[in-house]
């Protein structure tokens, strides 16, 4: 970090003597975020818990329609009336940190001591940016491995009490085909196959496999290579070949009514599976299946956006004393799925204690994020659409990494 300044130290010093004399108008900070279902109500129960266990600062959540939010917020930070605070995908720092709109974090940071070495590496280094930190992570959010219990024992894939994993490509077939022969109308894998997360799951294989998306300069495409074709390869053998999948349905959907014995998806489902009755299931991470553990994930962070009439250094301050109480208190907003940043929560009864969720927590140390760019949801939607087409039978793979190619290298140039 950077050598902090004597005078970010006194502002410091400054807002601790208000915050020990206990204020009688406690700094009020506004709280954008795009949460919904449960999600946002862990989010508000962590905000009135922040809110009645001090008087010092108060949190003010205002909540914007997820299609809306980085639209929104682009506005607001434009017209001089952003919020003090918001949440944000780490995927899309690099484009908003370019425009100088978020306020670099490090000088405050060391003011107030704040507790960076408890944060998992991996994922703080994701909110770093040339160096310096410009986001406040509250999750990792991974793809993981969901099984249904009932029918891998069903199929005979249990031995001494112990679920047995497909661990490489022949046992995913062999797995899948076992499915199959079970019952031909049940899905082996439920995988996404259209909408915003059919590339998550060959980034991570691709990854296994020692491939990269882009290179070190994050404009010039990599992903045209042995290792992205095999994984792609995979895939289709999987989904196309043996139709070991459902293209265009929902993979949530096929789980969580038990027609799909594996889902490998987001740690948002845990939360949507449980609830279900009569779905008996666990979670693990994605297996290591070209024999290395990787697997896509994402995160929620928080950003302090610039403010027009300049920064107050009090709600700065403010603002840090809410992030390292949420996520001191992350076993809490891990009861949505989500995978704590800190290791001290990570290590916590509350966490360990909670069904699934310890089971994957690793992954977040073989977290693969979309590399840093200024355009991320074009190149989303560029390896989105050509590995549906994929799906589909409208292109064979080398000419899906050839189409995904040129695309990335037109919207990165």
């Amino acid at each position: 970090m950077k050598r902090v300044s004597l005078s970010l130290l006194i502002i410091a010093m400054a807002f601790a003597l208000v915050v020990s004399a206990g204020a009688a108008n406690p700094v009020t900070i506004t709280y954008w975020t795009f949460f919904a279902g449960g999600d946002a109500e862990y989010m508000e129960d962590l905000i009135a818990g922040f809110n009645e266990a001090q008087d010092e600062v108060y949190v003010e959540e205002e909540v914007i329609p997820w299609g809306e939010y980085y639209t929104r917020l682009t506005a607001a930070i434009a017209g001089g009336n952003a919020p003090d605070i918001g949440i944000f995908h780490v995927t899309h720092l690099p484009s908003f940190v370019q425009r100088n709109v978020f306020l670099g974090l490090d000088d405050y940071l060391d003011a107030v001591d704040f507790p960076v070495d408890d944060f998992n590496p991996v994922i703080w280094e994701a909110v770093q940016l040339d160096g310096s930190v410009y986001a406040i992570p509250i999750d990792t959010h991974p793809e993981v491995f969901y099984y249904n219990t009932d029918l891998f024992e069903a199929v005979g894939w249990v031995e001494n009490d112990t679920v047995r994993i497909p661990q490489t490509p022949d046992e995913l077939v062999e797995f899948g085909q076992a499915i199959k022969d079970y019952d031909d109308n049940l899905v082996p894998y439920a995988l996404d196959t259209a909408g915003g997360g059919v590339y998550r799951i060959w980034l991570g294989l691709m990854s296994q496999l020692g491939g990269r998306l882009l290179e070190d300069d994050n404009r010039t495409p990599a992903m045209n290579s042995p290792e992205g074709y095999e994984a792609l390869d995979l895939l289709k053998t999987l989904i196309v070949d043996h139709d070991f999948g459902e293209v265009g349905t929902s993979a949530q959907l096929l789980f969580r009514e038990q027609d799909a014995a594996v889902q490998v998806g987001g740690v948002w489902n845990t939360g949507v599976h449980e609830q279900q009755e009569g779905l008996n299931f666990a979670a693990t991470m994605v297996p290591p299946i070209f024999g290395a553990n990787a697997n896509w994930a994402n995160s929620h962070a928080i950003v302090i956006p610039m403010q027009r009439g300049g920064m107050d250094d009090d709600k700065v301050y403010a603002s840090l004393t809410f992030l390292d109480w949420l996520t001191e208190h992350g076993a809490d907003w891990a009861r949505a799925g989500h995978i704590p940043p800190r290791m001290s929560v990570l290590e916590s009864e509350e966490f360990t204690g909670q069904p699934y969720r310890p089971a994957y927590a690793e992954a977040a140390e073989y977290a693969v994020f979309l590399p840093p760019t200024t355009e991320p949801s074009e190149l989303e939607s560029a390896l989105n659409e050509t590995i549906e087409a994929v799906y589909h039978g409208q292109l064979t793979v080398q000419e899906a990494l050839d189409q995904m190619e040129t695309a990335v290298r037109n919207i990165l140039r």
